[in-house]
């Protein structure tokens, strides 16, 4: 598993949102921190609840430096559905071939929703470096990540 202190494995990947069709990590990275946030499935309770909570942390770091990118298994067409649907102001990630979850090691299955091979929900917050400054791995499919520590995370590097 990747580890605080340790370069982030950069990653291409199909996005929607923002006009673009391909999500560059190395690119993203020019522009300041980067939030990170993986999530097991599109439209359900758990993510809906949890893109309100990051949508909001956009917001706050559009008046500054930083961006939030949201990576799952989902196809593109159903990303692009949510992301209307949720009104997410960031990009989001489909990572289909699971390349980019097994590489950041938070794929999970569950099978009590018929889910396997999925991204556990994580955040990871990087520098302009690339260096993970701060990651958290749910232990439950349902548990969500603290937003204000999030930010304070994100703070801090823009110092």
């Amino acid at each position: 598993m990747v580890e605080e202190g340790e370069i982030a494995p950069f990653f291409t990947e199909k996005c929607v949102g923002d006009g673009a069709e391909e999500f560059v990590l190395e690119r993203k990275l020019d522009f300041g921190p980067v939030v990170l946030a993986f999530f097991p499935a599109a439209f359900s309770p758990p993510t809906s609840e949890e893109m309100s909570s990051l949508v909001n942390l956009q917001k706050r770091l559009q008046s500054g430096s930083g961006s939030v990118a949201a990576v799952s298994t989902d196809s593109p067409f159903v990303l692009e559905a949510f992301r209307s649907h949720e009104e997410v102001n960031f990009e989001l990630v489909s990572d289909m071939s699971e390349r980019v979850i097994q590489s950041y090691d938070v794929s999970v299955d569950i099978p009590e929703l018929g889910l396997y091979g999925v991204a556990n929900r994580s955040i990871f917050v990087l520098d302009t470096e690339g260096e993970i400054a701060y990651k958290w791995v749910a232990n439950e499919p349902s548990d969500q990540p603290d937003i204000n520590e999030i930010e304070s995370h994100v703070d801090s590097i823009r110092r």
